[in-house]
């Protein structure tokens, strides 16, 4: 991002931080919201396929109902964290989307 994008960073990624706070308390209501915010926030800003929103994706993978939507959430996740150069981004990413992929028959 150039140097006068950053306060757009910060609205995408404070609900994301957000969402992985409430998941980790469980309050997976409150995480879905978070994470889907911080989606919506990246499309309307314009922001492309931020590497962060990986994050996001795994919390609604987790937060997901139904089993088509987990796994195309952990899958974007998955995706879009493969080019971070963030070990603690990826190690999250791939726990969550691991998790939630092996939970629903995926290997």
């Amino acid at each position: 991002m150039a140097p006068g994008e950053g306060h757009r960073y910060v609205q995408v990624v404070a609900p994301i931080f957000s969402a992985i706070a409430h998941i980790e308390c469980n309050d997976a209501a409150a995480a879905k919201a978070d994470a889907a915010r911080a989606i919506d926030l990246v499309a309307d800003l314009g922001l492309g396929d931020l590497t962060q929103t990986a994050l996001a994706h795994s919390i609604l993978a987790r937060t997901a109902e139904e089993p088509g939507e987990a796994v195309a959430a952990a899958t974007r996740g998955v995706e879009l964290v493969g080019r971070s150069p963030e070990p603690i981004l990826r190690a999250y990413v791939f726990a969550a989307g691991g998790d939630v992929l092996s939970h629903h028959g995926h290997s």
